[in-house]
């Protein structure tokens, strides 16, 4: 997965990045994108700030993907944040109960509806038998 996030972050440095001319880079000489000495993503891997900045919101879903694993480190995490039962995400409640996040809500309440319509059916049908 490591692998293959590099790859896609060079690949789009590469064909979308305005300073990338030529297999170099007009502010660092050589293309560095990813730090050479860090195998993995996390803080420090990407170092371009330009590439974070600009080109990287391009692909929405990369984006999302890198953010999240730039800043997944303990001590980034706020305390009142909580972690979205459906799909992971990190955001923060607007109460102590709320469990999911504000994109798995909806789906969530039109799953549980549904449930509810379902069983409610049911027993008003086992009653009139």
């Amino acid at each position: 997965m490591e692998k293959q996030m590099i790859r896609q972050i060079r690949t789009l440095a590469h064909k979308e990045c305005c300073n990338y001319i030529d297999g170099t880079c007009i502010y660092h000489g050589t293309c560095t994108v990813i730090n050479p000495r860090y195998a993995s993503i996390h803080d420090g891997a990407i170092d371009c700030d330009y590439f974070l900045g600009c080109v990287l919101p391009i692909d929405p879903e990369l984006n999302r993907i890198i953010w999240g694993e730039l800043l997944r480190e303990e001590d980034m995490i706020r305390p009142d944040e909580k972690t979205c039962v459906c799909c992971g995400a990190a955001f923060v409640p607007g109460s102590s109960r709320q469990q999911y996040c504000p994109h798995c809500k909806p789906r969530h309440e039109q799953l549980r509806n549904r449930h509810k319509q379902r069983s409610y059916y049911q027993r008003k049908q086992a009653n009139n038998t």
